[in-house]
C-alpha cells in the first residue's frame, strides 16, 4: 500500500484545521456520567446488562476521560444466540471484550478524522490491545468492519460513539510486530513534534496564536495515542487543560514546552557522541555569524567578527554609552535539534579579562537564556550547562523563566555588556555540545 510521508501529512492536516468535519454535531450531556448515558439509551440494553454482569459499569462513573465504543442491540443480534449466551456467561472473556471498546482519554469524531489525516489510525484500549480507526467518505469505521453510526454523545468524564457491531481484539495485533513498532512509535513522535514545531513557530510569530496553540494541541493528542511507556500521558492532559483554561498566546507556549520535554525524553544518548562539534571555524565550517548591537535600541557600539587564518574566531570592537546603549553581541543559527540529547556547550576561548557571556535562544526568540563567563589571555575551555542558563529579556531576567534544552536551541552566540568602553576582543576556536 502506498504512503504518504509524515511530513506531508502533517501539513494537509495543518490546512484542515480551517475546515469543520463532516460528522454530526456533538450531543452534550453535562449532568450525567458515561454509566448513565448508557442505561438511559433504549439501543444499548444488552451492552448495560454486559457491563452490570462483568462489573464495569462502575469504572465508567470515574473521572476518566474515556472514549467508549458502543456496540448497540442490534450489533449484539448478530452474534449467534448460543455465542451471545456463553459470552454473557463468561464473565473473563466478557471483560476483556468490553474493555477492548474503550479508550482511556477523550477523543470526538472531528479528533479521528484529524489524526487519521496524520496516517495514525490505531488507539490502545483498557485491555491493552489496540483498535484500528479509519475515516473515508462513507464514515468512521472500528477494524474495517464496525462503523460508527452516532458519534460524539458527550458526559463530564467522556465521550460515546454508538457502533453497529461488536469489536473482537485483533489476534495479530502485536507479538510479531511489538519491538518494531516500539521504535517505530518513538520515531514518529520525534517527526511529529518537529513538524509541528516548524509549522507552529511562523504562525505564532505572524499573531496566529489561536492556529500555532491548535497545531500544538492537536499534536500532543496524538502523541497521547503514540505513546506507551515513552511519557507520561496525565502530564499531556494537564498541559494542554492548563493551556484552554488561559489566552492562547500564552497557552501556546505552555504546549511547547510540554513538546520540547516530550522531544528531549525520547533523545537516546546512548546512540550520541559524548562531544558534538557545532563550529570549529576551519574551511569546512560555513557557519555565518552576524552582529546585532544596541543599534536596534539607538545605542552606538560598534563591533565585527571575522575568521582568523589560524582558523578561529575573532569577536571584537568597542561599546559606547551613548543613547542609553551599551551592548554588542554576535550570533549564528544552528540546524534544528542539533544540540537534542545534549546537555549543554562546551568552549575553547581567550581573551582580554573582562566578562562576557554565552547566549543561546530557540526559534520563537521570546529571549535569549545566557551565562557569563571571565576570559583570559590563555586559551581555557569553558563548560556551560544549559540547566544553568537564565532567561534574559533585553537585559530583565524574569523569576519564573522556563529552562532552556539542548533540543529547543536554535541560536548560539556571544554578548558582552559590561558598561566598559574600552576595545574588546574575544577569541573562539571551538563550540561543542556535551554530555555528562
Amino acid at each position: 500500500m502506498k504512503t504518504t510521508s509524515l511530513s506531508a501529512k502533517i501539513i494537509f492536516f495543518s490546512l484542515t484545521l480551517l475546515f469543520t468535519s463532516f460528522l454530526m454535531t456533538p450531543i452534550v450531556s453535562q449532568e450525567a456520567d458515561l454509566s448513565v448515558i448508557l442505561q438511559r439509551n433504549d439501543e444499548l440494553n444488552i451492552l448495560t446488562q454486559s457491563l452490570e454482569t462483568a462489573d464495569l459499569l462502575s469504572v465508567l462513573k470515574l473521572e476518566g476521560p474515556f472514549t467508549i465504543f458502543a456496540p448497540n442491540d442490534q450489533a449484539f443480534s448478530k452474534l449467534p444466540k448460543r455465542a451471545l449466551e456463553n459470552l454473557l456467561s463468561d464473565t473473563d472473556r466478557l471483560e476483556e471484550i468490553l474493555l477492548y471498546h474503550v479508550i482511556n482519554g477523550l477523543a470526538v469524531a472531528d479528533d479521528f478524522v484529524r489524526l487519521n489525516q496524520l496516517g495514525i489510525n490505531e488507539f490502545k484500549t483498557l485491555n491493552k490491545k489496540n483498535v484500528e480507526v479509519s475515516v473515508n467518505s462513507e464514515g468512521v469505521f472500528i477494524n474495517q468492519n464496525s462503523n460508527i453510526i452516532q458519534t460524539d454523545i458527550l458526559a463530564p468524564n467522556g465521550v460515546v460513539h454508538i457502533i453497529d457491531t461488536i469489536l473482537l481484539p485483533l489476534e495479530s495485533d502485536s507479538k510479531k510486530r511489538k519491538s518494531d513498532n516500539t521504535n517505530t512509535k518513538i520515531d514518529e513522535v520525534r517527526s511529529l513534534i518537529q513538524q509541528a514545531i516548524s509549522l507552529g513557530v511562523p504562525l505564532y510569530n505572524s499573531g496566529s496564536y489561536m492556529a500555532c496553540e491548535s497545531i500544538y494541541r492537536i499534536t500532543l493528542k496524538a502523541i497521547e495515542t503514540l505513546t506507551d511507556g515513552v511519557t507520561d500521558n496525565n502530564l499531556i492532559k494537564n498541559a494542554i487543560r492548563e493551556a484552554e483554561s488561559i489566552d492562547p498566546k500564552d497557552g501556546a507556549w505552555v504546549l511547547r514546552y510540554m513538546l520540547d520535554d516530550i522531544y528531549a525524553s525520547t533523545t537516546n544518548n546512548s546512540m550520541l557522541e559524548a562531544e558534538k562539534t557545532m563550529f570549529d571555524f576551519s574551511d569546512k565550517d560555513n557557519s555565518d555569524w552576524y552582529l546585532l548591537n544596541d543599534n536596534v535600541m539607538g545605542g552606538v557600539s560598534k563591533a565585527r567578527v571575522s575568521k582568523t587564518a589560524e582558523k578561529t574566531m575573532k569577536f571584537r570592537g568597542r561599546l559606547s554609552l551613548k543613547n542609553n546603549g551599551g551592548f554588542s553581541s554576535t550570533r549564528s543559527q544552528i540546524p534544528d535539534f542539533s544540540l537534542a540529547g545534549y546537555d549543554g556547550l562546551m568552549l575553547k576561548i581567550r581573551g582580554d579579562g573582562r566578562y562576557y557571556s554565552l547566549l543561546v535562544s530557540n526559534q520563537q526568540r521570546r529571549g535569549t537564556w545566557q551565562t557569563k563567563f571571565k576570559t583570559n589571555k590563555k586559551w581555557e575551555t569553558v563548560k556551560v550547562p544549559f540547566n544553568k542558563m537564565q532567561m534574559s529579556i533585553r537585559g530583565w531576567r524574569p523569576r519564573s523563566a522556563p529552562k532552556i534544552m539542548g533540543d529547543g536551541i536554535k541560536t548560539i552566540g556571544f554578548i558582552i555588556a559590561d558598561k566598559n568602553e574600552q576595545p574588546f576582543e574575544l577569541e573562539v576556536d571551538w563550540i561543542k555540545g556535551y554530555i555528562d
